[in-house]
């Protein structure tokens, strides 16, 4: 999915006060800093009150900005694109339990309203022949040798 992010620059110092049109190139610079790395992924947030999704995103293209010079305003238009999952939850969730027991569900996963293709699992400690099993599919997650302190399977 390709979302458009049209993106307006003000000449704003970063303490917000008016620095005109060449505050405005300088926040343009900073800008193309930070958009300027193609196939990088970056993280776009959205909000909506209570609401905080986050989805990696990755810059396909960049339009030329239109500068106002009188307003000290630029205008411009980045297209990123959403390479995996759309929108997921901002705040990471931790489980605590032991690693070496059996049949222990993960309960920050329950209620997920679709697929979760790239959940980041982390055992920390010493833990056994660490396995999950997918409740939907069936499908087994392991890493057959032991794990030692922040590996992940």
């Amino acid at each position: 999915m390709t979302v458009p992010l049209v993106l307006t620059v003000y000449g704003r110092t970063p303490a917000g006060a008016p620095g005109g049109f060449e505050q405005m190139e300088r926040n343009l610079e900073a800008l193309g800093a930070l958009l300027g790395v193609k196939h990088r992924l970056m993280k776009l947030t959205y909000i909506a009150g209570t609401i905080v999704r986050q989805a990696d995103v990755i810059l396909d293209g960049i339009s030329e900005p239109e500068l106002n010079t009188s307003a000290a305003m630029a205008r411009l238009t980045a297209l990123v694109r959403i390479p995996g999952v759309y929108w997921r939850d901002e705040i990471e969730t931790t489980r605590q339990g032991s690693a070496n027991a059996v049949d222990q569900p993960v309960s920050t996963l329950a209620g997920s309203t679709g697929p979760i293709i790239d959940a980041l699992v982390r055992f920390t400690g010493a833990a056994v022949n660490p396995a999950l099993t997918d409740v939907a599919t069936g499908g087994p997650i392991s890493r057959s040798s032991g794990c030692s302190r922040e590996s992940g399977s």
